[in-house]
């Protein structure tokens, strides 16, 4: 059994307390937070020891794993300091929010001897899993563009909050068609921001090394709506296209035969990649530099909206 202890209990740090509980395969020895109220919190809920410093968890619990639940620009450190007390890291995707930061934890933890496990939940969700696989099976042919438009909806718009949660859906898009069609070697994005609206937007289209072409809108809207999510990929047999508003929402229409339609599965993608990385614990699997490249991605995209530029990609080694 894996013993694992957290620290940073925000969003994602609460919704992981949850999870491990629900894993037989995995105790939780011990959650760590600056904010005294937090660890005490979950320690009459869940039992779980509250610590107020890693290294007070390390000394007490002696822990396998840590999972480093703190927002991708206040990482860093915690990642660091666990590499340096020899302790496996998981994190959530976005790695970071800067290159340089990455590539230190990436360092750190190669140094170390330590796995750096990165999730994005789009790999383990139910949606995008049988999109990847009807692709992976030619369903639709060759494919040559994808379109990708996610609308994320907060209780309160903070402008720049905003940029980094624009910057993680994109990173999480990228990551994901990555995996799929490999490297990218041209950006273009545009940029809208109307404070006055509550709304954040950016395009990005994405010219990947094998041809193929992505667009890709991610929305950050002050609201109470659902989350939507659209995604579309045409090939040379027809086109796959997905809208989470539909009650059936994958249909994939043929040019030469009829069209067909799947049903909606539920699962938490959080959660089925957070099994994922416990079962596999032990294959010594590194996810960091996947990672960063897709974090370099999303940053040239944010550059090319910042300065109206076409970005090149000289390799995955180009610095953004």
């Amino acid at each position: 059994m894996l013993k694992v202890g957290i620290v940073g209990l925000g969003t994602v740090g609460s919704r992981r307390v949850d999870q491990y509980s629900q894993m037989n395969q995995v105790k939780l020895v011990g959650v760590v937070d600056k904010q005294v109220e937090k660890p005490m919190e979950y320690t009459h809920i869940f039992g779980v020891k509250p610590f107020f410093s890693l290294e007070d968890l390390v000394i007490a619990e002696n822990p396998d794993v840590i999972d480093v639940c703190l927002p991708p620009h206040k990482r860093k450190a915690a990642v660091i300091e666990a590499a340096l007390l020899g302790k496996h890291v998981i994190c959530q995707s976005p790695l970071a929010s800067s290159e340089a930061d990455a590539e230190e934890m990436i360092n750190a933890c190669e140094k170390a001897g330590v796995q750096l496990s990165v999730c994005n939940p789009l790999h383990f969700s139910p949606e995008y899993g049988k999109v990847r696989s009807l692709i992976n099976h030619h369903s639709v042919g060759e494919v040559g563009t994808v379109r990708i438009i996610r609308d994320k909806y907060v209780d309160r718009f903070d402008y720049e909050k905003s940029n980094e949660l624009l910057l993680q859906l994109l990173v999480n898009e990228i990551g994901w068609l990555q995996s799929i069609f490999g490297n990218v070697e041209r950006i273009y994005a545009k940029g809208l921001k109307q404070q006055a609206e509550l709304v954040n937007v950016l395009y990005v289209s994405l010219r990947f090394e094998n041809g193929l072409i992505a667009h890709v809108n991610v929305n950050v809207i002050e609201g109470s709506s659902k989350d939507r999510l659209f995604l579309e990929v045409a090939g040379g047999k027809g086109v796959l296209s997905y809208r989470s508003e539909d009650a059936v929402p994958i249909t994939a229409t043929y040019y030469d035969k009829t069209p067909s339609k799947e049903h909606k599965a539920v699962n938490d993608p959080y959660l089925e990649g957070l099994k994922d990385i416990i079962n596999n614990f032990h294959s010594n699997h590194q996810d960091g530099q996947t990672a960063l490249l897709a974090l370099k991605y999303g940053l040239a995209a944010l550059q090319s909206k910042k300065n109206n530029e076409v970005i090149t990609l000289l390799g995955r080694g180009a610095k953004v």
